[in-house]
């Protein structure tokens, strides 16, 4: 059967169409060198882009503590990794920008402002230890040192960091610094590597694609980012997830009782509270910005250029709507702007209203 199907095989791909002209001869030592750039220039891509997703959401994160309640944890502003975490294509790339090699663990990143940057760590600087702990060149480091950094930063306690530091001259040097972490909701953002017009929130953290990042600029990109954070922590995922349940309930009692809804019963159930949870989000967020120090006067025209890269958005939608339209939260967002400068000229705390 095995040797029919081959034969088949053949046979079929001797009968496709092909190419015409003479193939270009590739020089192989050509072809990796511009491999090897394009990974140098993608690595690059994503380093920026990353950075500045963190870089906007870092003092959203902190300012917003008090509402996420008991979903915070202390914060240095640093992420590591080793040279292999982008894979084996990557490693050459990664052991380049970062100076590490193998198991050893570098920083990724340091965010402008942050513990780590105020104390003067950088991106590249390879860990040697915390906290007295030896960072091992073994592949279990990253794992450990990722269990002992979330003990480490239940408290505010300074973190004792020594890297060692390679110039531009390729001389080393060992650096010590202490770093005091601060509080921080604890639904960490990032890059997603897809060009889409989009972002998430999973109930634990907040994921933003790479195509919203051509689309905003860094107070729009603010403004989406405090969105997914109060989904976060207003519970939102959580109370979608039951209504997805009991829409999926009420499709089998239909069902049993012979009555045929083609799902159309389920997703009105599911979706009974989605546009009001996004409301509910754009608002909380704003706030949120607003207590981050961030301009929040032009935070509505964000939904006037979302109309205009998705028409489809401007009308209301429905029972099977999950997002209100986006007249309307242009609307509501402009009403939420002058409620929050009202209370800033009046002196009142910058904490949305509840229902009573």
């Amino acid at each position: 059967m095995k040797a029919l199907i081959a034969l088949v095989f053949v046979v079929l791909l001797t009968a496709c169409a092909g190419p015409t002209t003479q193939p270009v001869a590739i020089d192989k030592a050509a072809e990796e060198a511009e491999a090897r750039l394009q990974r140098d220039l993608a690595f690059e891509g994503f380093l920026e882009d990353e950075l500045r997703v963190k870089k906007v959401a870092q003092p959203i994160l902190v300012a917003a503590v008090d509402l996420c309640k008991d979903k915070t944890r202390y914060d240095s502003g640093a992420t590591f990794i080793s040279a292999g975490s982008f894979g084996k294509d990557f490693e050459p790339t990664v052991g380049q920008y970062l100076k590490i090699s193998g198991n050893e663990l570098g920083f990724l990143h340091v965010i402008p402002d942050s513990p780590a940057d105020k104390a003067g760590l950088k991106r590249g600087d390879k860990l040697v230890s915390i906290n007295g702990w030896s960072i091992p060149n073994t592949k279990d480091a990253a794992a450990e040192l990722g269990k002992r950094a979330a003990e480490w930063l239940k408290t505010p306690s300074p973190l004792i960091t020594v890297v060692s530091r390679t110039g531009s001259d390729n001389t080393s040097q060992t650096i010590q610094a202490s770093v005091t972490p601060v509080k921080a909701c604890d639904f960490p953002a990032f890059l997603v590597m897809q060009e889409s017009l989009n972002a998430f929130a999973d109930g634990k953290s907040i994921g933003i694609f790479r195509g919203m990042l051509r689309f905003a600029n860094d107070n729009e990109l603010a403004l989406v980012i405090g969105h997914e954070l109060a989904h976060n922590f207003m519970g939102h995922i959580e109370a979608s997830q039951r209504n997805n349940l009991l829409g999926s309930i009420a499709e089998i009692i239909a069902a049993s009782k012979g009555v045929p809804t083609q799902g159309t019963l389920g997703a009105a159930i599911a979706l009974a509270y989605s546009p009001a949870f996004e409301a509910e989000a754009d608002y909380v967020g704003l706030y949120v910005l607003a207590r981050a120090g961030f301009d929040i006067k032009d935070a509505p025209k964000f939904w006037r250029r979302m109309a205009a890269a998705n028409p489809a958005g401007i009308r209301e939608r429905g029972m099977i709507a999950s997002h209100p339209a986006t007249s309307s939260r242009f609307v509501a967002l402009e009403k939420t702007v002058q409620e929050i400068e009202a209370k800033r000229a009046t002196g009142q705390p910058l904490t949305p209203d509840l229902k009573k």
